[in-house]
């Protein structure tokens, strides 16, 4: 069953979204790097059925708008990790690969146990990792 093949989201430049998403998305799982002109795409290494990450540059009209997590469609691309130890190592090197925290790592009233960081990318696309506590 798969869950989830493939998300693409569109950047406004390019070669800046591919610095700060090759910088996180190999220390997420998504190791292997694939470019094809105005696209650039980060699969997930042994998996039967492979999660990509794709992104793609904005057409000269798309870049007019600006994304808003409360406009329809998007509002957060969320990760999981393992434990807290790794969420806080990639907390500590977003700002220094080109995003911008929201909300430092803290517990939350989600649901028992739930642990992120939130944070934005160049075009202000939401993002969010996650550390589940399970007891």
């Amino acid at each position: 069953m798969r869950i989830i093949d493939h998300i693409i989201l569109t950047v406004s430049d390019l070669e800046s979204a591919r610095a700060c998403y090759g910088w996180l998305l190999p220390l997420l799982g998504y190791r292997q790097r694939h470019d094809m002109g105005d696209f650039s795409g980060w699969f997930i290494e042994g998996r039967e059925s492979p999660g990509q990450i794709w992104i793609k540059k904005a057409t000269v009209e798309g870049t007019r708008a600006k994304f808003n997590k409360d406009s329809p469609g998007l509002c957060e691309l969320a990760f999981s990790v393992h434990d807290r130890d790794t969420l806080h190592e990639i907390a500590r090197g977003l700002t220094a690969h080109g995003f911008r925290i929201l909300h430092p790592p803290a517990e939350y009233d989600y649901v028992p146990g739930y642990y992120s960081v939130f944070f934005l990318d160049p075009d202000g696309i939401k993002l969010e990792i996650v550390a589940r506590r399970t007891n």
